[in-house]
Parts: C-alpha cells; sequence; structure tokens
C-alpha cells in the first residue's frame, strides 16, 4: 500500500517468489499497479478481480500511492474489512527526492528539487489530496505517522505490517519472514533479489537535506513511538 519510492516494487518481486502467495511482481509499474481504489473504480470489482489467481491462498497486489490517498479507504474497507496491509517506509527525506526524480523522468516536472519543495512549503501544504495534486507533493507523502493514523481510521494495526526499507534491503531473510508470518504462511525456503536500484545515481544537495530535516522531525519522532523502535533517518550530512 506504501510509500510511493519506498521499496513496493522490490518487495512485491520477492514476495511474489512464495507458492502461496500471488502478486504481480512485474518490475514495471505500469504494468504491475492496478489503481483500481484510486484511478479505476468505475470498472467494476469483477474487473478488479480479474487481475488475480485465486488458486494461490493469498491474493494481492501493489500500489504504492493508496497509503497517501486516504479518500480510497473506505473503498479498500468495502470490498474487504479484514484485509491485510502491508506497509514499506524509507527515509522520508531520499524518497522525497527520488519521488521528484521519477516524476521528473515520467512527467515532466521540469523544476529543480529544491525549487519544487520550496514550492510544495509555501503553496501545497493544504491542497486537496488527489492522485494528480498528489504527484507533486514530494513532502508530504513521506510524512507516514499522519498517513498512518489515517488508515487506523479504518483497518486495526493488527491488520497493518509496517517494514522499513533500509532494513529490508539488509536483512531480507528475516524482514519478508515477517510478511509470511504476517498472513499466517510458512516461510519461504528460496533466495532473493536485491532489485530495481536506480540508474539515476544523482545525490541530494547535502545542504537541502539537512535543510529537510525540521519539516520531518516531528513526524518522525510520533512514529518512533507508535512502532517503538528508532529509526536511523534524518541525520545530518
Amino acid at each position: 500500500m506504501g510509500t510511493q519510492k519506498g521499496g513496493t516494487t522490490g518487495l512485491a518481486y520477492n514476495i511474489s517468489k512464495h507458492p502461496d502467495i500471488y502478486i504481480d511482481g512485474n518490475s514495471d509499474p505500469f504494468k504491475s499497479e492496478i489503481h483500481y481504489f484510486d484511478l479505476k473504480i468505475s470498472n467494476g470489482i469483477n474487473w478488479y478481480k480479474k487481475h488475480f489467481n485465486y488458486n494461490k491462498k493469498m491474493v494481492g497486489e501493489k500500489t504504492p500511492d493508496l497509503m497517501y490517498l486516504d479518500y480510497t479507504f473506505p473503498y479498500i474497507q468495502a470490498i474487504n474489512p479484514y484485509i491485510k496491509i502491508i506497509i514499506i517506509l524509507r527515509d522520508p527525506i531520499e524518497r522525497a527526492f527520488s519521488s521528484w526524480k521519477l516524476v521528473k523522468q515520467y512527467f515532466n516536472e521540469t523544476r529543480t528539487f529544491e525549487d519544487a519543495v520550496n514550492d510544495e512549503i509555501k503553496n501545497k501544504l493544504n491542497e486537496n489530496i488527489t492522485f494528480n495534486t498528489g504527484m507533486t507533493h514530494y513532502l508530504q507523502k513521506g510524512l507516514y505517522y499522519k498517513q498512518i493514523k489515517n488508515i487506523l481510521k479504518w483497518f486495526p494495526l493488527n491488520n497493518i505490517l509496517i517494514l522499513i526499507s533500509e532494513e529490508t534491503k539488509i536483512n531480507m531473510v528475516s524482514e519478508y519472514n515477517k510478511v509470511y508470518n504476517f498472513l499466517n504462511l510458512d516461510n519461504y525456503k528460496g533466495t532473493y533479489d536485491l532489485q530495481f536500484i536506480s540508474e539515476d545515481k544523482t545525490k541530494i544537495d547535502t545542504k537541502i537535506y539537512n535543510k529537510l530535516i525540521s519539516f520531518y522531525k516531528k513526524d518522525v519522532n510520533q512514529l518512533e513511538k507508535l512502532l517503538k523502535k528508532k529509526l536511523s533517518w534524518l541525520i545530518p550530512k
């Protein structure tokens, strides 16, 4: 369910190897992401169900935008109030920079990252959230605690699994085993791949990174209390 540019593609790819799980692990999000609840709900539930292989014990999908789009939550709950939700989170500043690079590559973002986030802080913090406006909410998509609190209005915490992207890359076996335990499945005995590393190796400017720490500090502190763990984010460079 999220977060965008947090590692959802790699997560879907690797858990799709499990013999009891059906999820589209295609590395191309334009092919693997259904976008039923945020863009295509008018197609109807039967159209949606055609995307799954129900011969598997567990079926699911990856649409990382959903975490930010709280207008989709009642639709999801109406389909299945007992749904299991997996969220994978990444350093919100690095996530914002990666999101900007994505929109720059595919959706004609012409501003520098610094200009884009300055404009967001000045003009967009109270903007109505839709799929289209949210595309350039680079900073706000990283306010994870705020988003999770909105999810909890519709779904219980014990039906939500929250992973940390940086930890998942380092400890794939133990982190993916958390997924299978969450889904009441046996562990997968095969191997995993570190997938989908961006070809764009551009790094965020140190001054911009340090400047944005204050934007996220409160939200990250609240998230740490919710998760009952310290996160290795927002460390000055």
